[in-house]
């Protein structure tokens, strides 16, 4: 019989060899795991990042290990040999390539170039497929070859799969794994080279998506020194590398044997970015971040609410380290090229940062009055260098140019920003003083965008068949700013019954769904701009439903009110018609929340039309509320614009009891009985 201290060391004893199914997360909180990764249960509390897994202790036998250490070492030696006959010879090796002085500005050229040997004068040399550094290269390859045949995937490198959002990954920064070092990110997720190759060659191939901060024949020295020695890299340009990669494999269409896009490249960033410390202000910091957010809005149909957070740091960064003001006017000396590209990162920064604030209905980071750095100018990568002495004359707005759309979104955003100011302020003017700001905003805006060189004013789909889809693309992301800014501008004053606004409202909602819808279909695979498909998600995608919700509030306001605004009634069933079949087409987009309540606000108002009518607005055919839309030969009810009722607007009446804050959703609800709409409670 065991005496009870023999039972006591033999449960001391005992291993667990059985290994554990269920995620870490879900047995801390008692939970039941269906072992996904990540699993249901984290990804419901938006925790996806923290979904890890125990390994098995055994994950390899003995004689896997031993040959595994062996393999290693014959590597490690036959790296030594090759570095020590270089060295003999006198060749550089890549320790000796320094890309990243200590103390150089950011732009500054690098010292050398890993691609190449130099000779005394400096003069680069073919290095060809039996040079010493070609067998180095084929060494890291077959190291990493045998480095994947011989894991599994490790718990501190979680992969986040597509559909998961990407509001996890973001959750990476502000969670960072403590055990995370840049050789083991280095080794689990950068594939081998020639597939880097090939994304980093898409990616410059884009014309549209391409950050104009990014100098690609800067960008190419670094990236060969890069390769040379990848530990000796900052941590933050690592970051913008995979964000780069992540760019390509996700929202560019690349060819067969290439890597298949998800959300590896992400996450790899987002360690980069911590082990950067980019919440720091230092080289590469709020470039890492700001393209880092920007592969997360073309990347995701919505984009996650602490996008907003980074979208505040990376303008907090830019702001400590000067870039807000123009670098004339700072004590410190820039060349011409940093220069330029200090004013590509912070035109950028704007662009973004205010996107991001409106697509989330919170003010902007930084307001107009604080910051003074000049537009980029129209210059193409081969007009300057690191190496220019003399400020290159800016090519004319009519020649097309890399950064020639950011320009032309620059002076948009410039108003974009007092608009959005304007209609998030909570202490508003008198009537009258908020008319006349109302006019001169709206003026201003027309002005601007009147002012856009012509070769970026968007025509029809059907006239654009010969040219670059990129071009097609920068039109439209034009034209739904512009659009999008004046509905912004006149929506909350769609509730006032001002009859302007309403008027400015319609037209900028229908040509915003019109537009979309009708260039829909040629991003899709197959179309004439197949290649610009992320143009139909993300930011864009949230215009579009912003688009859709404001012509809605258009038509029930006008029939409630019945009074004549210009409204095309059938016109605008039609583009809800067109939307809501957008919408069921694509099953991934209906699994975003904020599409599947515009789609039914949609489906209501095609009922509510469709079926009822209101007076004045006669009778419409049942059929509006079909997916197709209308049928021919519907009839055509319109209303016309009459400047006699504008005096309404400074009437006092019971409207003037409506709040200016976003009251819309709450008027639509009650105006189309939402509450009765089929999966409402799915919904909201």
């Amino acid at each position: 019989m065991i005496s009870s201290h023999s039972q006591q060391r033999l449960q001391l004893t005992v291993t667990r060899n059985r290994e554990r199914r269920s995620c870490r997360e879900c047995r801390r909180r008692k939970l039941k795991c269906d072992r996904g990764l990540p699993c249901g249960s984290c990804v419901r509390r938006s925790d996806a990042g923290s979904c890890t897994y125990q390994q098995f202790a055994a994950e390899l036998d003995d004689g896997d290990q031993g040959r595994h250490a062996q393999s290693e070492a014959r590597l490690k030696r036959l790296e030594q040999l090759i570095m020590r006959l270089a060295a003999q010879s006198g060749a550089p090796t890549p320790h000796s390539i320094e890309l990243y002085p200590s103390a150089s500005l950011p732009g500054e050229q690098s010292t050398g170039s890993a691609s190449s040997s130099r000779t005394a004068e400096d003069e680069p040399i073919y290095s060809g497929s039996t040079h010493w550094s070609a067998m180095l290269e084929d060494i890291q390859q077959l190291r990493y070859s045998t480095t994947q045949l011989n894991r599994s995937p490790s718990p501190n490198y979680p992969t986040v799969e597509p559909g998961d959002g990407n509001g996890s990954i973001i959750g990476m920064l502000f969670r960072p794994s403590t055990t995370a070092s840049l050789e083991g990110v280095l080794a689990f997720y950068l594939p081998p080279r020639q597939d880097v190759d090939r994304l980093i060659s898409v990616y410059f191939r884009s014309k549209t998506i391409g950050a104009p901060f990014i100098h690609g024949g800067q960008f190419r020295r670094q990236y060969e020194a890069f390769w040379q020695n990848q530990t000796a890299t900052p941590p933050l340009w690592i970051a913008i590398l995979f964000s780069v990669c992540h760019i390509s494999a996700n929202t560019l269409v690349i060819g067969k044997g290439t890597l298949n896009g998800d959300n590896r490249f992400a996450v790899a960033a987002a360690h980069c970015l911590v082990l950067g410390e980019y919440f720091r202000p230092k080289r590469f910091a709020v470039e890492g971040l700001l393209i880092f957010c920007q592969a997360q809005s073309l990347t995701s149909v919505s984009a996650p609410p602490d996008i907003g957070v980074l979208a505040g740091l990376f303008m907090r960064v830019a702001t400590s380290m000067g870039y807000h003001r123009d670098p004339t006017v700072l004590p410190l000396s820039f060349s011409p090229f940093e220069t330029e590209l200090r004013r590509r990162t912070w035109s950028m920064c704007m662009q973004l940062d205010l996107l991001i604030a409106f697509h989330l209905g919170v003010p902007s980071s930084l307001q107009f009055p604080t910051w003074d750095t000049k537009a980029p100018s129209n210059l193409m990568v081969s007009d300057f260098d690191e190496n220019m002495a003399i400020w290159p004359t800016p090519r004319p707005d009519s020649e097309v140019t890399e950064v020639l759309f950011y320009i032309a979104k620059h002076k948009i955003i410039v108003v974009f920003e007092k608009i959005l100011r304007h209609t998030l302020d909570v202490q508003l003017e008198n009537p009258v003083a908020c008319d006349r700001t109302v006019n001169e905003l709206d003026a201003e805006l027309r002005a601007v965008y009147s002012a856009i060189p012509n070769i970026l004013i968007p025509i029809p789909m059907t006239n654009s068949v010969v040219d670059p889809s990129s071009l097609v693309a920068t039109r439209l992301c034009l034209s739904f700013i512009y659009q999008k800014c004046l509905a912004a501008l006149h929506r909350p004053y769609v509730l006032q019954r001002r009859p302007a606004s309403i008027l400015a409202c319609y037209n900028a909602s229908l040509g915003l769904v019109r537009d979309f819808a009708d260039a829909y279909d040629e991003f899709l695979p197959g179309g004439q701009a197949e290649t610009e498909r992320w143009f139909i998600s993300s930011i864009n995608w949230q215009d579009y439903l912003f688009g859709t919700t404001a012509l809605c509030l258009v038509l029930c306001v006008a029939a409630e009110s019945g009074v004549q605004f210009g409204v095309d009634v059938a016109a605008s069933l039609a583009a809800l018609g067109r939307a809501r079949y957008i919408c069921n087409e694509r099953p991934l987009l209906k699994q975003d929340s904020a599409t599947r309540r515009v789609l039914a606000l949609a489906d209501a108002t095609a009922r509510r039309f469709g079926h009822e009518g209101r007076a004045g607005l006669g009778q419409l055919s049942s059929s509006v509320s079909s997916v197709g839309g209308l049928e021919s030969g519907m009839p055509h009810n319109s209303f016309h614009y009459d400047e006699a009722n504008e005096m309404a607007w400074h009437e006092e009446g019971p409207y003037r009891n409506v709040s200016l804050e976003d009251s819309s959703w709450a008027y639509l609800e009650q105006f189309l009985d939402l509450t009765h709409v089929e999966m409402m409670d799915s919904i909201f």
